[in-house]
């Protein structure tokens, strides 16, 4: 029987993706990180399911498509960058992604962390997925496998607002500062709410910085290809 590697996620609108791939471009000058993501497959993963036998495609697709059935389109914005990792030596280079003027639900949760905890739980009903423990965290992977100093508060802080000066100077936006240290191995803007939805202040203002998600995308990663991510399903949002 035949595995497929999966992921279930939120894509980018093609401003957004055109903004990251020019910030991403001019951060390569000034931060060593082995491999930066393809600008096709910036996405936003709200769970990784890994090898995923064939037979269970099906109840992972319905699971889905029931949570994003109950879900209305989702306004979301870049935030600032972060890192997974020792800053020594980073893992992973990001940009977070907030909800503006987000309202918690119930659960005090935003409307993102909250379709994640439901599509969550629906995949553990469907399929036997079984969530990581670890708090939702929104971000796009600019990087992955950071050299000497590409994790260092200081060095990140620079980098960024070269890069993004860069682009407001062509019209494309305004610099923002980068968050101090979190201490913790992640470098990141601390969240606005205990939930950990909002990653940071918004990189742009404006239309490239600021699209509506209209779906959940189910993902097929295809290791050695580049790019490497295929959009195999695509499930609207209902309400």
């Amino acid at each position: 029987m035949e595995n497929l590697r999966l992921f279930l996620g939120i894509t980018l609108s093609n401003e957004a993706e055109k903004r990251l791939a020019s910030l991403s471009e001019r951060l390569a000058r000034d931060l060593v990180f082995r491999s930066w993501t393809h600008p096709s497959d910036y996405h936003m993963t709200l769970h990784f399911l890994g090898d995923t036998p064939s037979s269970r495609v099906d109840s992972v697709a319905e699971a889905a498509r029931a949570a994003a059935a109950n879900a209305a389109p989702l306004a979301l914005e870049l935030g600032e960058p972060g890192t997974f990792g020792s800053p020594a030596a980073p893992r992973i280079l990001w940009c977070g992604v907030r909800e503006p003027g987000a309202a918690a639900s119930g659960a005090g949760l935003s409307a993102l962390a909250a379709l994640q905890a439901e599509l969550g739980r629906r995949l553990a009903a469907s399929s036997g997925f079984v969530p990581e423990e670890r708090p939702f965290r929104a971000h796009i992977t600019l990087a992955r496998g950071g050299g000497p100093g590409s994790g260092d508060s200081a060095s990140l802080r620079a980098a960024w607002s070269r890069a993004v000066q860069a682009l407001g100077s062509r019209g494309d936006g305004t610099a923002q500062p980068l968050a101090p240290d979190s201490g913790d191995g992640h470098n990141v803007q601390p969240p606005s709410t205990a939930s950990g939805e909002d990653s940071g202040r918004a990189l742009v203002d404006g239309p490239a910085g600021f699209w509506t998600s209209s779906g959940i995308t189910l993902y097929r990663s295809h290791l050695g290809r580049r790019p490497s991510y295929e959009r195999i399903a695509e499930f609207p949002f209902g309400l």
